[in-house]
């Protein structure tokens, strides 16, 4: 594993010397940086991926350890096959493989028709609405090095998927199975689920300049609803934040409401500073439970006790700075995570990332 982690760490280095165009400010899209290839008239195969290797240092954090200070996160193959009326889509992590408590390798693997141009539907392993937002971008594309604590809807699931796009609209929504456990677990099938999002994109002449979306899951315990949004006054800077709700049926369970606000400005194309506010909330409940208690003489005996669930808050104030290289095919991302309140430690984020 060192070894490995050690040849990552080098492609990026090797791969740091970019040549720059000032007009270029966007980042490019991932499924370009292999040409598409052709399959016939009818059919086009997608390949890209990524790979990424993170390190956590924390108070904590002693020499002895040094051999878990990097961990290898993701490396993530896509893969695309379009026709002009059906598709399949796979996403693989095949870091998952080396784990004995998560076997989540396979993220999607799914069928697409294409009914009208605005309008397809999935079947099989796929990203749920609330994964597809830009709330959650993926992690090639996410500026800090972690994401926002304060947004846990379900990511994935197996089942059916409508997509629709019409204008600045664009509407997801889909009925899965569990979303809390790895794919190949029995429980996947169980306990149905739906999610949905709605969105509205907003657009000038030239580009687009943010958007405002809404989503909300509907799982078996738990019922999730979320706000979220994103503009871009001028193209170096953006403004992304939510706000998030869980009501859970449990008299037991805290409900949760979470947000945060997130700013990252790029004032040249090789460098990005961020900074972003999270918080999470635990919104208490009282409720009844009897409670066995014995006197002296051994009588048991029980009584009603009032109770309270959690009323934890935790709040954090991630700064930091992210090297990125051309056509954003590396990014160095280095951040100091300063917990305002809460029990976790202050912590610095190492990330490398590269795409292929």
């Amino acid at each position: 594993m060192k070894t490995l982690n050690a040849a990552v760490i080098l492609v990026v280095v090797l791969l740091s010397v970019p040549v720059w165009a000032a007009e270029k400010t966007e980042t490019k899209d991932p499924a370009k940086l292999i040409p598409p290839i052709q399959l016939g008239k009818r059919l086009t195969l997608k390949l890209w991926g990524f790979s990424q290797a993170q390190m956590t240092l924390t108070e904590a954090t002693t020499t002895t350890a040094e051999e878990e200070l990097w961990k290898w996160t993701n490396l993530r193959l896509n893969a695309n096959l379009d026709g002009q009326r059906f598709g399949l889509g796979a996403v693989l992590n095949l870091t998952d493989l080396q784990s004995n408590t998560d076997g989540n390798w396979l993220r999607e693997l799914y069928g697409q028709v294409k009914l009208t141009d605005s309008f397809k539907l999935r079947a099989g392993r796929l990203l749920l609405s609330t994964g597809n937002g830009n709330a959650l971008p993926g992690p090639f594309r996410w500026e800090t090095a972690a994401y926002p604590k304060s947004f846990p809807f379900g990511q994935y699931g197996t089942g059916l998927q409508a997509l629709w796009n019409y204008g600045g609209w664009s509407a997801i929504a889909d009925v899965t199975g569990n979303s809390s456990v790895p794919f190949d677990d029995p429980k996947s099938l169980q306990d149905l689920e739906c999610s949905a999002r709605l969105k509205r994109t907003f657009r000038d002449q030239e580009r687009e300049l943010g958007y405002l979306a809404g989503s909300v899951q509907l799982a078996k315990e738990v019922c999730r609803f979320g706000f979220d949004g994103q503009w871009q006054p001028v193209k170096p800077l953006t403004l992304r934040g939510g706000i998030f709700y869980s009501d859970y049926d449990s008299q037991k369970h805290s409900d949760r409401l979470g947000g945060f606000v997130l700013a990252a400005f790029r004032p040249i194309l090789f460098l990005e500073i961020h900074t972003m506010l999270d918080e999470t909330a635990d919104l208490p409940k009282e409720y009844q439970e009897l409670q066995k208690q014995k006197d002296k003489a051994g009588n048991i005996a029980y009584q009603r006790q009032t109770l309270r669930t959690s009323d934890a808050t935790a709040i954090t104030w991630t700064n930091g700075l992210r090297l990125i290289g051309q056509d954003d095919h590396w990014a160095v991302t280095l951040d100091y995570e300063a917990v305002l309140e809460g029990q976790q430690p202050n912590r610095v984020l190492v990330r490398a990332q590269i795409r292929f």
